[in-house]
């Protein structure tokens, strides 16, 4: 069983799979794409917000996706469920981030987030544009595997080192 197919069982969810956009020569440009048809298609349904999640999305522990949603923020531009690099201040609000395995936009963010330029990272290329609010504990992080972006076997635990998890 593939795994985002053991976190929809494990965790009872309700999703819609898209399939992958790839882009052999330029992985984040594909991977912005399939994003952003996401963005696309709930902007055309005037959904207040939509959540995206990579296919090597984890959740850390039962009830963390019930956690996440409960703790939607007021405010916010980008929901994250958990990130790799940058400074999340008391408010839980990053200016700088990156990992967009798991989390949500709000409509309002909608425009800009599509706006993005695909020549860059899409994680790297939002920085500075939004208000990002990141879960406290972190509810998901990425499956150690392949990672098409990479082009390679990637870990991730070493950039979780004094981040907090939920158990």
């Amino acid at each position: 069983m593939a795994l985002v197919q053991q976190e929809i069982a494990n965790h009872k969810l309700n999703l819609v799979m898209w399939p992958a956009v790839r882009n052999a020569t330029r992985p984040f440009m594909g991977i912005s794409q399939a994003h952003k048809r996401v963005v696309r298609y709930a902007r055309r349904l005037k959904q207040d917000m939509v959540c995206v999640a990579e296919d090597d999305f984890h959740l850390t522990a039962p009830g963390a996706w019930e956690y996440f949603l409960q703790n939607i923020p007021t405010v916010f531009d980008i929901y994250l469920s958990g990130i790799y690099f940058g400074y999340i201040n008391k408010e839980n609000v990053v200016k700088q981030f990156c990992g967009l395995h798991l989390y949500i936009v709000h409509n309002r963010f909608y425009n800009t987030f599509l706006s993005i330029d695909e020549n860059n990272n899409l994680d790297q290329a939002l920085n500075g544009k939004g208000k990002f609010v990141v879960c406290d504990p972190f509810i998901a992080i990425q499956h150690d595997g392949y990672s098409d972006h990479k082009g390679k076997h990637a870990t991730y635990g070493h950039l979780l080192k004094g981040r907090r998890i939920y158990k």
